[in-house]
Formats: structure tokens, sequence, C-alpha cells
């Protein structure tokens, strides 16, 4: 059985530390424990506030009763769990043997939301839906009194043309206060747009070549 550990720490006005360990014992539980324990005093000894556990698949069976009891064995503010034909930590890779990687984080005054996505089957194939505070919408189109498609107004144009007194990332040079923005100063246009009988592919080539995150679907009546 072996351990590996290391960390990282950026210095702010609260420090933001890091730190990583593997563990290769033959009892999964035991693997999880070490490795938490290595991390956890590299970290310092503080509590995390993320941690994420990547357990091998060579553990079989033994991983959903892990699973189960992850909690006990890693706690953390926020605890991510899963499996991995392979698992990573510091500069060490694990392919065919058992092995579990913990990677954990101190994040002073930092909000984290989480989510989930569950993927369901369809007659066409599947779809990844999510659930909790995000939905998946990257966007929302917006159309003129005739019902046309103008525009579309994203997560980024809000970020970074929303006033500086609130957003540390805004860009833009008009200094407006909040209720003075309204969606044609910093919606996209003219808007990238697709067809339902469009091919998958095809989509796929125009959100790459174009670097958007989503393509409205529009039909001509």
């Amino acid at each position: 059985m072996t351990t590996t550990s290391s960390t990282t720490s950026t210095h702010t006005h609260q420090s933001i530390r890091c730190s990583a360990a593997a563990s290769t014992a033959s009892s999964l539980h035991e693997a999880i424990s070490t490795a938490y324990q290595e991390a956890l005093v590299e970290l310092g000894g503080s509590s995390p506030d993320l941690v994420v556990v990547f357990i091998s698949a060579a553990y079989g069976e033994d991983i959903r009763p892990a699973m189960e009891s992850l909690n006990e064995l890693a706690p953390s503010r926020y605890l991510l769990g899963t499996t991995a034909e392979a698992v990573l930590a510091n500069n060490d890779e694990y392919e065919s043997e058992p092995a579990i990687a913990i990677w954990m984080a101190k994040l002073p005054n930092a909000e984290i939301t989480p989510f989930t996505l569950e993927y369901s089957q369809t007659a066409d194939g599947a779809i990844i839906l999510s659930t909790g505070p995000y939905t998946g919408l990257m966007g929302a189109p917006v159309f003129d009194t005739e019902n046309r498609l103008v525009g579309i107004v994203t997560a980024h144009d809000i970020l970074h043309y929303f006033p500086a007194d609130v957003n540390p990332f805004c860009v833009a040079d008009e200094r407006l206060d909040a209720e003075s923005v309204t969606v044609s100063k910093l919606m996209s246009f003219p808007v990238i747009t697709t067809e339902p009988n469009m091919a998958l592919e095809e989509v796929a080539q125009i959100l790459v070549e174009r670097k958007v995150g989503a393509l409205p679907v529009v039909q001509d009546s």
C-alpha cells in the first residue's frame, strides 16, 4: 500500500489552499480514510470546504457501500464521489490496480452551489437533465414586437457588461446603474441559429467554429 500527498496555496487576503493524496490500500474504507487524513494534514488540518473522491473501478463490489458511507469517511462542507478507470494524484497515476485519489480544497468566502446531472434514455438516444439552481439554460432569446429573433442574452453577456460597481469583471466603458441597463445594450446579435432538420454533427461543428455555447432552433412559419 502506498500513499502520496501534496499541497498548494494561493495567498490572498485569506489563503486558498488545495491538497491531494492517493492510497492503494486493499481495503477501500482504509484507502479513503488514509488518503483523506494525508490530504487533511497537507491542508493544514482545517476542515475542507470541498472534497472530491475518485475511486478505481478495480474495487468492484466494495464501491457501493463505501459511497454510501462517504460522508463519514471523508467529511467536508461539500463532497463529491465518483468512480474512474484510472485515478490521478499529484504526479502519480494508477490504472490497473485498486487505488483512490482525494482532492481537497479550503475556499475562504467562496459560495459553492451544488447541482446534479441525470442521464435519461430517450427514443432518439439520451439526454442529460440538470436539477438544482442550474437548469442548463445558457441564454435567453430576444424577440421584437413582430416576433422576430433579434438577439440573445447569455450569462457571459451579463458577466462582461453589468455595471462595474457591482461586477468586478465588467469590461463596458459606460458606467450605468443597474436600472439603466436594458437587454438591447448587452444582447449579442446577429444570432447564430439552427433549424430542426439540421444534422447534429453540423450543429456541433458550428458550435466549435463559432465558439458559442448554444444555438436557438428556429423554423420558418
